[in-house]
């Protein structure tokens, strides 16, 4: 039988593994809220995300339980934007490397970053994601081009849907390493309607930073006004 995981500890949250982009200074820390609202969460969203080929950097942003369980370097990536959510509206650019754990497929997560520290406390606390901060152009508006940027890197893309909306649901595993090791998982679900879309994707970096997610164009989905559900973390254990 599964066991739900506890909130991870302020100390906690600046320990998580993550890619450099997402690492949380002290400085950030101590600028979060005192608490975070407990999962699961449901939220309102619209965005897009799309699948591309990683670079060959990937495997250095794995935590060691998952490098021998990468799938050819594939990355499932998104722009999206909270129009509701238990931290209010906010927005995000995630990129997951798809990886198989204990024999099922699943998402795990090295880099994201949201422009909410109410968010970024409550995903590093939650379910041990790597959320830092970013400044974003959320995309929805005249320019229809999304954005984000911080400190050595920035990422910009547009998606050009193609098609009628289709009814769509789809339930994926996310998989994470706490502090102390332990393995969390939790799992996400989107339901709405969606569109097929072309995504042209413009990273900008140092040398050193995002070297795992090259631009390109991509193939995607583009979501509008959809529901998310994220599950309580859990150990995963029978």
């Amino acid at each position: 039988m599964s066991t739900r995981l506890p909130l991870l500890t302020s100390d906690e949250l600046v320990r998580l593994q993550s890619a450099p982009e997402s690492v949380l200074t002290p400085a950030l820390a101590r600028r979060l809220p005192a608490s975070a609202p407990l999962a699961p969460w449901r939220c309102t969203f619209s965005g897009f995300a799309w699948v591309q080929r990683s670079g060959p950097a990937v495997r250095a942003v794995l935590p060691a339980p998952f490098r021998r369980g990468a799938l050819g370097r594939w990355l499932v990536a998104a722009f999206v934007h909270y129009e509701d959510s238990p931290v209010g509206p906010y927005s995000e650019l995630l990129a997951a490397v798809l990886v198989r754990e204990r024999s099922r497929l699943s998402l795990h997560t090295p880099f994201m970053a949201v422009d909410s520290l109410p968010s970024l406390r409550a995903g590093r606390a939650n379910w041990a994601l790597p959320k830092t901060l970013a400044e974003f152009e959320d995309g929805l508006g005249r320019s229809g081009v999304w954005g984000a940027a911080a400190d050595g890197w920035s990422v910009d893309a547009r998606a050009r849907a193609h098609g009628p909306r289709l009814p769509m649901r789809a339930t994926m595993q996310g998989v994470q390493v706490r502090p102390d090791r332990t393995i969390s998982r939790h799992r996400a679900t989107i339901s709405g309607s969606a569109r097929i879309a072309r995504v042209e994707v413009d990273v900008a970096a140092r040398e050193s930073q995002l070297g795992w997610m090259p631009s390109g164009r991509h193939l995607g989905l583009q979501w509008s006004h959809a529901s998310l559900t994220m599950s309580a973390s859990f150990d995963g254990t029978r």
